[in-house]
């Protein structure tokens, strides 16, 4: 079964090669996916993150929806200015709001576009409860 592996990436490669004759795109997409890991600091600031940037967040009772709605869309959407929602700062001097992704998945935003191994795979139901 799953726990036969030692990383969601070499369940990720293992689909990939019985997948050989997928398209570029399929494998890219396969690859990609592989690299949406985040940090435990990363996921414990987004839930603190919650009850600032989500007013109607209650622990015992909003759904993964609630929060998808609430948070993860807003956060990682552009507005029409260009600016994201979102309590990220940038890495350097160099760097702006804008060299950031927007309209990406939650993980590509907060590791700044590069791919970072996941260790745990997390899953969830839309319906349950986020907490």
């Amino acid at each position: 079964g799953f726990a036969d592996f030692q990383t969601l990436t070499e369940l990720l490669q293992l689909h990939a090669m019985l997948g050989s004759g997928r398209s570029e795109e399929w494998r890219a997409t396969v690859d990609e996916l592989a690299g949406r890991g985040v940090a435990l600091a990363d996921l414990l600031d987004f839930y603190v993150g919650l009850f600032r940037n989500m007013p109607n967040f209650q622990p015992s009772k909003s759904t993964t929806r609630d929060v998808v709605r609430g948070a993860v869309i807003p956060q990682t959407a552009r507005l029409g200015y260009g600016k994201r929602r979102h309590h990220v700062k940038p890495a350097s001097a160099e760097e702006t709001l804008d060299d950031i992704p927007g309209d990406c998945a939650y993980a590509t935003r907060v590791n700044r576009g590069k791919p970072k191994e996941p260790n745990k795979l997390l899953t969830h139901t839309w319906g349950g409860k986020f907490v």
